[in-house]
């Protein structure tokens, strides 16, 4: 049974974050800038790890190629 999320395309990162990990919340978005690269990690509190509505992998890689950035979840 496939599901299906409806975002908000063109949006900024955070805004876009939310729309997927919902009903989870997102505490905030932070940019690292290492070796030349950006890397931007979605920070979620780890006791809404539960409320992910799919696994960490697929949501990673569903926010990069929504965003054309490396982006990673980060747990608090």
């Amino acid at each position: 049974r496939a599901k299906i999320r409806v975002v908000e395309g063109g949006t900024e990162t955070r805004k876009l974050a939310q729309d997927l990990l919902t009903p989870a919340k997102v505490l905030g978005v932070n940019v690292l800038y290492a070796g030349g690269k950006e890397e931007y990690r979605v920070r979620v509190p780890c006791s809404h790890l539960r409320r992910l509505p799919a696994s960490v992998d697929d949501i990673q890689i569903s926010l990069a190629k929504l965003t054309n950035k490396n982006i990673k979840l980060a747990f608090e």
